[in-house]
């Protein structure tokens, strides 16, 4: 066999794990039990200890200033990529929108899945704040699917504000499983509304439009995300 034929080798044997680690990310992880992962009410209480742990953290005190005037939160209780050369990333999250006359609604059930390329291997997990500032931020995490880049890019500082300005539509936050915080890029990030988990948490067919802006479809539930921002 000569050298292209051994590199083509080597090349394909790369892609196939690459292709596998992916797999595991989308059918296993983040919960790492998928009937876990596909039970709403279990996913808003880790959404829910998520949120108190950012609340109650002495580092993040521009969130804490900043909270009471956003217009929605997406909430990820565990982001995990996994790869090698080719990575993956996943995690379902909750979003809740507030409105200027009724206050805080939701839950909505939402997945994140990017995938990208480079030099990376292992898996890392963490969790992960989304704090839309405007109406413009609150409308993108609305759509039937968003794909972070250009103008609903945002990032901010690891922590504090140092690196957040004015402009910026949607702020975000990510922190390691082992509570440190770090610098993320969201790009290629696409975020899209999981509609199996509005159905089992609603008992009928709902979008994020139906909850968190027409008002029409809510749950006597108690959403301890909520009571948390209240």
């Amino acid at each position: 066999m000569t050298r292209h034929c051994y590199l083509r080798s080597f090349v394909a044997a790369v892609m196939l794990l690459s292709a596998l680690g992916l797999g595991v990310v989308h059918a296993q992880a983040p919960a790492g039990d998928r009937s876990e992962q596909r039970d709403p009410d279990a996913l808003l209480a880790e959404a829910s200890a998520t949120l108190s742990d950012f609340m109650q953290d002495p580092r993040m005190e521009w969130f804490r200033q900043n909270v009471g005037s956003a217009r929605a939160l997406l909430v990820v209780p565990q982001y995990v990529k996994i790869g090698l050369f080719v990575a993956g990333a996943s995690g379902p999250g909750v979003l809740v929108g507030r409105d200027a006359d009724s206050g805080w609604r939701g839950p909505v059930f939402y997945e994140l899945n990017t995938t990208s390329l480079g030099l990376q291997a292992g898996v890392e997990r963490s969790e992960m704040v989304l704090l839309a500032r405007t109406q413009s931020g609150l409308e993108s995490l609305l759509t039937s699917s968003v794909k972070f880049g250009g103008k609903i890019s945002a990032a901010a500082g690891p922590v504090g504000g140092s690196a957040i300005t004015e402009t910026e539509d949607i702020v975000y936050f990510v922190r390691k499983a082992s509570g440190g915080f770090l610098g993320m890029s969201l790009d290629g990030v696409v975020i899209e509304p999981e509609r199996e988990l509005m159905t089992a948490y609603y008992g009928r067919e709902a979008t994020p439009m139906d909850v968190l802006v027409r008002g029409s479809v809510t749950s006597p539930k108690p959403n301890p995300m909520l009571a948390i921002l209240q």
